[in-house]
């Protein structure tokens, strides 16, 4: 014999039982001074002043449930509606009716959550707060609107600040191309040579040291193997030399300006590019222009969706944890995630900033 469904008369008895349990438990010195005030006995003046729900000005219905006064009285809204009933917020059934109207709005944002849970009767102390826990709790809403993952910027690596010519230290970049401005080098090139003349001979071998670092720029195919050749550049084909090219080793000094020696006069010009490049550029990298602040690392286990530019957020794929990257500062910023799709399991190395968190792994 299958159980009975309980009845509706049964259903509401057991709300009223539920909710009256609550407010007492929270309320109760509120209620006690409410009935006292409903005998003849007068209310206590420090409950006017004193007490939290004062401007709701509370009464009890005919149920014995505490719901607000308030200003709706001669409104045509339903009872729950002019007079709501009156929740703690630190409450499990607050948070099963919020939850329960959360996920009838479909998994909208706070107010349009708060609101529903006016609308169906319910003043709860302090809604702002925990609806923004449930919501920011909710595995859907996770996944519809959460933020990627985000670490404090790293430190520069030391290639970025070695002196040494262009595209000496190269590298793949995985969220897109490069943004190059070639405008700026006829700016340096001007302000370098600063008020001096020069003459046509070391004018044109000031122009070879500009050309012979921008014909260092490779013009194949850069590969991330170290047994593969270096990558061909413009300089390669018309020196016939695979070494990148060197300083000169010697100093030179303002006087080389001034000197009979042209060359030392343009090697002096020339080292002003990385002169200027350690003062002025170096120094605008100092501070991070985003992530400013540490987070919890991610650990082995999470369950994070996979961002994919390709495809719209509902079609990005679950993923899990499988090995994390520290950084030299103990910050994960590399992980190693499994996906699962279309019955095949796939292992990607993505950094944390294409990942949005949906579940920890140490969450009960």
């Amino acid at each position: 014999m299958l159980p009975r469904q309980p009845r509706v008369e049964e259903l509401q008895e057991s709300q009223k039982i539920i909710l009256k349990s609550v407010q007492k438990e929270r309320f109760g010195k509120e209620i006690a001074l409410l009935r006292a005030a409903d005998n003849g006995k007068g209310r206590d003046q420090s409950y006017k002043r004193n007490n939290a729900l004062r401007k709701l000005n509370p009464f009890l219905d005919e149920d014995g449930i505490l719901r607000v006064g308030g200003r709706l009285r001669r409104s045509d809204l339903d009872l729950g509606g002019r007079h709501p009933i009156l929740l703690p917020m630190s409450s499990h059934v607050f948070r099963l009716i919020a939850s329960h109207f959360h996920n009838n709005v479909q998994h909208q944002g706070l107010h349009i959550t708060m609101g529903a849970v006016r609308s169906g009767g319910f003043w709860i102390i302090g809604i702002h707060g925990l609806v923004r826990s449930i919501i920011d709790k909710c595995t859907t809403c996770k996944r519809l609107r959460a933020k990627p993952i985000t670490q404090q910027m790293a430190d520069l690596p030391k290639d970025r600040m070695e002196t040494s010519p262009p595209f000496t230290n190269v590298g793949a970049d995985v969220f897109g191309p490069w943004t190059i401005v070639t405008r700026r080098t006829r700016g340096v090139l001007q302000t370098s040579k600063g008020e001096h003349q020069l003459t046509h001979e070391v004018l044109v071998t000031f122009m070879a040291e500009a050309v012979a670092i921008v014909n260092s720029r490779p013009i194949s195919y850069i590969s991330s193997d170290a047994n593969d050749p270096a990558p061909l550049t413009p300089n390669m084909l018309l020196t016939q030399k695979t070494d990148p090219l060197q300083p000169v080793a010697d100093e030179f000094t303002r006087q080389d300006l001034y000197g009979r020696k042209r060359w030392r006069r343009v090697q002096y010009l020339a080292d002003q590019f990385w002169v200027r490049w350690g003062k002025e550029y170096l120094q605008s990298l100092q501070p991070r222009q985003k992530w400013l602040h540490p987070q919890e690392n991610v650990a082995t286990g999470d369950v994070v969706l996979l961002k994919d530019r390709d495809v719209v957020r509902g079609s990005w794929p679950l993923a899990r944890f499988v090995k994390t990257y520290e950084s030299d500062d103990g910050k994960v910023r590399k992980v190693e995630v499994l996906v699962c799709s279309k019955g095949m399991r796939r292992n990607f190395t993505r950094p944390s900033s294409e990942l949005v968190l949906i579940e920890r792994a140490n969450t009960s």
